[in-house]
């Protein structure tokens, strides 16, 4: 008994022990395999993710409006010898089943970087964008993901400033105009490296220039700005004792008489009587077609012109100049807008992105729903096939197969014709069908003297839910 015991007892021991060596073993095993993944994850993010280093900034200081374009500058960093030739691209996600994305092609030299500046349109439903860089076989070199302050944007009035002296413009940040519900928010744009695209200034709610001599602004520049006025945007020029330097050669025509700047003793027409009179350098402002706003003893010093969709306000006086007393009064800038701009275009611009969106959407949807009048069937063709089938079923299957005595196969018969007559109406209607993608699209023109400009709703469909792809080329834009 006590040699069986202890056979037990060592056997148990061996047991216990092999035991004890395979958790050992196992352990070792498990560190050696976590080691082992970490070094290959180590080895991975220095061989792909690093590769590439990218940055990204948007809007003017990080701004974001949605509804409109938003520029980006895009940083690239490539950290290898070797040449990075591949495809910059930035994903937006709309929902679940809406996926956008731009693709810019790029060279970037070895142990080198560089900056791209493009410009992509922002929907109502996008709060965050990934750029990603990839080489010409699809592989991922790096990416960056960014997050955009869309919804705090929505409430402010983004006002571009262009100036040789904008820190005197910086009482016109973070007021509350119209009752309170915008607050602005001013953004200094570079005088030397202005946008040359229309688009560019399409986060801008209002581009204010002052105290800044227009030569130095190239024609392209020049007529950016006149386009993004046309397509909505708003232009206030401050001239003050530069006068005719302040404006010539780009904005000249829109004068009837010439400025000549003077020492005015200004009247600010504000409710605050205490310190309503300031001497400023200032001219009479009177344009072709346009109206005065504000005046000074009877003589126009603001006057506003309406310029396709958007406005242009000119005032005899600098804005720089008024900085002291702007800063002591603040209801002046509220006041400033509020002449400048009316009640009607304050209020759709303290609507929401997403709200204006849906409006617009409900406007033309009655347009968008029409289909293409080809794919419409015709309603004659269809009411004869089936009258001959009712007619075929009824009294003309039953007579032929009674006067040939074979009645017993009425039942089959009328079976198969009604499965012909399927077949025969879809075939009829495979004409009707969208058997891919399909798009409609509202065409709208607003016609005036010298110019018209178009604008197209594009519907895109796909037809069962399939996914879909549309591509646009560059020269459009979306």
């Amino acid at each position: 008994m006590n040699s069986l015991f202890s056979k037990v007892h060592r056997a148990g021991a061996s047991v216990a022990a092999l035991i004890y060596q395979n958790r050992a073993g196992f352990r070792r095993g498990l560190l050696g395999l976590g080691f082992f993944i970490f070094f290959l994850h180590a080895l991975s993010m220095t061989a792909f993710a690093d590769i590439i280093d990218l940055s990204v900034t948007y809007g003017y200081q990080n701004t974001a409006k949605a509804g409109r374009f938003l520029p980006l500058t895009i940083g690239i960093d490539n950290t290898e010898d070797r040449v990075f030739s591949g495809t910059i691209h930035v994903y937006m996600v709309e929902s679940k089943k809406s996926v956008y994305e731009y693709r810019y092609p790029k060279i970037v030299e070895g142990k080198s970087s560089d900056t791209m500046n493009v410009t992509i349109s922002l929907s109502s439903g996008v709060n965050q964008l990934l750029v990603t860089a990839e080489d010409r076989d699809g592989a991922v070199l790096g990416s960056r993901r960014i997050g955009l302050d869309v919804s705090g944007s929505d409430a402010e009035l983004i006002i571009g400033l262009i100036s040789e002296n904008s820190a005197a413009l910086s009482y016109l940040n973070g007021v509350g105009i119209n009752d309170g519900i915008l607050r602005t928010r001013t953004v200094k744009l570079d005088p030397d490296h202005l946008p040359t695209e229309e688009t560019a200034l399409d986060q801008l709610d209002v581009l204010l220039i002052s105290h800044y001599t227009m030569e130095k602004m190239d024609a392209s520049e020049a007529k950016a700005i006149r386009l993004w006025v046309q397509k909505g945007g708003y232009l206030i020029l401050g001239t003050g004792a530069m006068g005719e330097t302040a404006v010539n050669p780009y904005f000249t025509d829109l004068f009837r008489q010439t400025l000549k700047p003077e020492q005015m003793k200004l009247n600010m027409n504000l409710e605050d009587e205490s310190e309503q009179q300031r001497k400023l350098a200032c001219s009479p402002v009177y344009l072709n077609g346009g109206r005065e706003v504000i005046f000074n003893d009877e003589t126009p010093v603001v006057s506003v012109i309406s310029t396709g969709a958007g406005l242009i306000a000119v005032c005899g006086y600098d804005f720089c100049d008024m900085q002291r007393f702007a800063t002591d009064q603040v209801s002046y800038v509220d006041t400033l807008f509020s002449r400048i701009l009316g009640k009607g275009r304050l209020d759709t611009l303290s609507v929401s992105a997403s709200e204006r969106t849906l409006r617009q959407y409900w406007d033309i949807q009655s347009l968008m729903s029409l289909s293409d009048l080809r794919k419409i069937p015709t309603p004659a063709l269809y009411t004869v096939a089936l009258c001959c089938y009712v007619l075929l079923i009824g009294p003309g299957l039953y007579f032929y197969m009674r006067e040939h005595s074979i009645l017993r196969l009425y039942r089959l018969s009328v079976t198969l014709v009604a499965i012909l007559t399927t077949v025969l109406i879809w075939v009829m209607g495979f004409s009707t069908r969208f058997q891919g993608t399909f798009l409609t699209y509202a065409r709208l023109k607003d016609i005036s003297d010298s110019r018209i400009d178009e604008k197209d709703f594009i519907n895109l469909r796909s037809p069962y839910s399939d996914d879909y792809v549309l591509n646009v080329k560059t020269e459009y834009y979306v």
